[in-house]
């Protein structure tokens, strides 16, 4: 992540690994989230559907992320940016904390 260190904000990452990845999928989840009644009553059809991917891809950020074989997210990666070929920084001991919880009620 070193290279995009340095880059404005809103420009696009010049290093794409598994943490860019990552933080993309989890900033468009934030983003269905938003279009979501916070008190999630009396949702219409759109904000359901809405919330409902919001929940699933979470879950599967948590798959992700906690994913102890470390083949899914890097097969992931690299067919996306193939240039990060045998390329994976890990998550730190935080981010792994902070991940069992995603999905608690």
């Amino acid at each position: 992540m070193a290279p995009n260190f340095q880059q404005i904000y809103m420009t696009p990452a010049k290093s794409k690994d598994k943490i860019y990845f990552q933080w993309d999928f989890v900033g468009r989840t934030l983003g269905y989230m938003y279009s979501v009644n916070p008190t999630l009553k009396n949702l219409g059809r759109g904000e359901k559907e809405a919330w409902d991917d919001a929940i699933g891809r979470t879950v599967m950020a948590q798959g992700l992320i906690l994913d102890t074989t470390k083949g899914a997210l890097d097969r992931m990666t690299e067919s996306t940016y193939p240039d990060q070929m045998g390329r994976h920084p890990e998550f730190g001991e935080e981010i792994l904390e902070l991940a069992k919880h995603l999905t608690d009620d």
